[in-house]
């Protein structure tokens, strides 16, 4: 069950979101991911889309969903929706915490296997210059077995509204990486 958990923590999405940054937004981009579990070497990739909706100055709900193909007709999906919490630490730096709700699935020529848990993430958010902005955080997830991911990443704004998103996941079992687009609702 360890290649089943490395699979589907990989594939979820850590979202870091700050009370002085925009937090009503869709991310969407692609996925490619590395498993390494003992002898067994997969990798995959596929989608990713990811939001958050602020619900007041220091709270917002988060959802996402990743759908990844991977070597050996492999499929995993899943879903997660939260609760997170935002606190200025100064004016471009914040503390993200984000505690989840996760359904993880895996398919394969042997039959599938369905899991659901939970993830907490905590982490910052920074302001580095006018158009680029940084995140780095640790996430727990608890599905069947636990593992423990560490996630950063990046925004480049080309516009009040768009950003260039990428960002990279190391866990125990393996590394994923994300390329994507942001879509903000609040303005900047």
């Amino acid at each position: 069950m360890r290649i089943v958990t490395a699979l589907l923590s990989l594939s979820l999405p850590c979202v870091l979101n700050a009370a002085d940054f925009d937090y009503t937004f869709v991310d969407a981009g692609l996925v490619d991911t590395e498993i390494d579990v003992g002898s067994v070497d997969v990798s995959g990739d596929g989608i990713g889309i990811n939001g958050s909706i602020g619900v007041s100055d220091n709270l917002h709900i988060v959802a996402g969903y990743n759908d990844l193909d991977y070597d050996f007709g492999i499929s995993g999906s899943t879903w997660n929706v939260g609760l997170g919490f935002n606190t200025d630490i100064n004016d471009d730096l914040d503390f993200v915490a984000d505690v989840t709700w996760i359904d993880a699935e895996v398919d394969t020529a042997f039959g599938s296997a369905s899991e659901d848990g939970y993830g907490v993430s905590g982490g910052i958010r920074a302001h580095v210059g006018e158009k680029v902005e940084l995140d780095a955080g640790l996430q727990y997830v608890d599905l069947d077995e636990s593992d423990t991911v560490l996630n950063v990443g990046g925004r480049y704004y080309f516009s009040d509204s768009f950003a260039l998103n990428a960002g990279l996941s190391d866990a125990d079992a393996g590394m994923s990486w994300m390329i994507g687009i942001r879509a903000e609702f609040g303005g900047r």
